[in-house]
């Protein structure tokens, strides 16, 4: 009864969709692996084409020689219990697993795209009478679990063997619970590598696609082949700079130090000299990496639309954008809201010569876009990770103050894309002002330098509350406004004075139903009568900003996006709200006050 229970915990963890369990009670997917990984696939089916006797043998030696280095990282970065939900990819005989399941009685999780290594490492879990594990076929950059389901992730060489290192990472990324963590080691790119350079190929621009030519075109894998397969080798800066563009957080890396096999390095002198030597980074033949899901129950957010959008930011760089140029006019959150973004400074940013696309640019590769663009001595780089929602900036970005002959600043490209997701999802940002007065909440839309800063500061003093002076938020399907922040708009004296006049009191802080709208236009010629316009009118006026952002024309061209955009726009065209068209003459607001 025991044993039903845990596998069904186990099970439980599946994504069901294009999964199914087999008649060896083994979970398979349909593998669609790329070319490169597939040599991989092929040498590995060889390298672990193993019957019980020779797994035994083999993990033998694993023990006896390599386990005790091997978890001396392992256990330094998690502490496990016999609650751990334990995920090794490409685990074929699972050396670290088993040792695991013995040690702490965890739950294992075994994915490898090698059907008989499987089969083989079941035959054997079974002689052992291990129960809590779980055995799955499959891609590791495409695994059928569900989201924030695991708690530690091992890899021991495995993400170097398929083409995108930041394709898998976004995977384990995604099944890790928060506060899981993520460890690999992969091979070294340093002084070690001329040791291996016939049979690895370098992560790094240029070289790496003058190999793959090499090895993949020309050889057809052929040397490959003949060693591990498709295999990639990385600098320290280039693996934290991979693990940084996904989200992770506590990032530690270094030198995997190991003993040596005795079958292939008997003299103990010897042994102890290569220990000694590849304890060093610049001779080390392998690395370590992990970084943690971080979810920090301390950490407070930037509620910058509350209940809509909150922004973690990791620089003090970063100050001030479209929608707001005081991250502390509403308070902190704990809590994200339902869009959550991070902002991070990165250097290490490294645009991919092996592209998905390219437009002038702005390049897209896996889930990651990218821009880079010099300017004299300088790069501009920015990357934002498509999945995780995380902008990422070189320091010398953020000294863009304004659009720069179509270089634009940081908090634009971070504005039009929050813009352009929100309204994809039904929010339209709206430039206008919003205000409740007399119970009644109602929103203005007028061209811009038409006075909405008065106009809202005069109802303040009429008793009315404050929703938003530069935008609001207009949620299509229920008519509700979200609230935004007062700019300062660089110092201007009556952004200033209705600074000073707000306060807890008359501060709306949550989204409120949208009673009336009133579209005015201001005049000074008191002849002239302007035609009447509506809503879609008013709406195609002030809004759509990101429009003007190739960056923003460039995603929507390559996510699919324009049969949604333009959905929505139709659904504009149909709000039903109530408005009114009001001309003004000279800024008289009492007019627009009394509608």
């Amino acid at each position: 009864m025991a044993k039903q229970k845990i596998t069904m915990k186990l099970e439980d963890l599946l994504n069901k969709k294009g999964v199914r369990k087999d008649k060896n009670g083994i979970w398979v997917t349909d593998i669609h692996l790329s070319k490169e990984t597939k040599i991989s696939q092929i040498t590995w089916k060889n390298i672990y084409n193993q019957n019980l006797k020779q797994l035994q043998e083999e993990k033998n030696e694993f023990n006896k020689c390599k386990l005790a280095d091997h978890m001396k990282y392992i256990e330094q970065s998690y502490t496990f219990s016999k609650k751990t939900i334990y995920l090794e990819i490409g685990c074929g005989p699972a050396f670290i697993g088993e040792y695991l399941i013995k040690k702490y009685d965890c739950y294992f999780v075994g994915v490898d795209f090698n059907y008989k290594m499987l089969l083989t490492l079941k035959k054997y879990f079974e002689k052992k009478g291990y129960t809590n594990y779980l055995l799955i076929h499959a891609d590791i950059s495409n695994m059928p679990l569900k989201e924030n389901c695991i708690d530690y992730i091992y890899g021991g060489g495995v993400i170097e063997h398929l083409k995108d290192t930041g394709n898998v990472m976004d995977e384990l990324y995604r099944v890790l619970k928060k506060d899981g963590i993520s460890f690999n080691t992969v091979p070294a790119f340093n002084l070690w590598w001329p040791t291996r350079f016939w049979n690895n190929i370098p992560n790094l621009p240029v070289i790496k696609q003058v190999f793959e030519l090499i090895h993949i075109s020309l050889l057809k894998g052929a040397v490959l082949n003949k060693y591990f397969g498709y295999e990639l080798s990385y600098t320290l800066g280039n693996l934290k700079q991979i693990h940084t563009s996904i989200g992770f957080k506590d990032i530690k890396a270094g030198s995997f130090v190991f003993h040596p096999s005795e079958k292939k390095l008997k003299n103990s002198l010897l042994r102890k000299f290569y220990m000694y030597l590849t304890a060093n980074i610049l001779f080390s033949p392998v690395y370590y990496i992990y970084g943690e899901k971080k979810y920090n129950i301390h950490m407070m957010y930037k509620n910058i639309i509350p209940s809509l959008l909150s922004l973690e930011i990791n620089t003090k760089l970063f100050k001030k954008f479209n929608l707001s140029d005081n991250f502390d006019f509403y308070p902190a959150i704990k809590n994200e809201n339902k869009f959550h973004y991070t902002i991070v400074i990165d250097d290490n940013i490294n645009v991919p010569d092996d592209y998905d696309f390219r437009n002038g640019h702005f390049y897209k590769k896996g889930n990651i876009w990218y821009y880079k663009r010099k300017i004299g001595f300088f790069t501009l780089k920015f990357s934002y990770n498509l999945k995780n929602k995380i902008f990422a900036f070189n320091k010398i970005y953020f000294l863009i103050p304004f659009e720069i002959g179509h270089i634009w600043p940081v908090g634009r490209h971070i504005f039009d894309l929050i813009n352009l997701d929100l309204f994809l999802n039904g929010y339209i940002f709206i430039r206008g002002c919003a205000v409740n007065y007399k119970n009644s909440t109602t929103a203005f839309i007028g061209p811009s330098f038409n006075g909405k800063t008065s106009l809202i500061e005069s109802i303040i003093d009429k008793g009315g509350k404050y929703i938003s002076e530069e935008y609001f938020i207009l949620d299509i399907k229920t008519k509700n406004i979200f609230p935004s922040s007062c700019l300062t708009a660089h110092g201007r004296l009556n952004n200033l004075n209705l600074n000073r006049k707000l306060n807890d009191k008359n501060i709306i802080k949550e989204k409120v139903y949208l009673d009336k709208l009133v579209l005015f236009l201001n005049k000074k010629n008191i002849i002239y009568v302007h035609t009447k316009k509506d809503i879609f009118d008013f709406i195609i006026l002030r809004s759509l900003y990101f429009f003007k952002n190739d960056f923003i024309k460039s995603y929507i061209f390559v996510e699919d996006s324009t049969e949604k955009l333009f959905e929505i726009i139709n659904k504009m065209k149909s709000l039903n709200i109530q408005y009114k068209f009001a001309q003004m003459n000279n800024f008289k607001f009492d007019d627009l006050i009394s509608l």
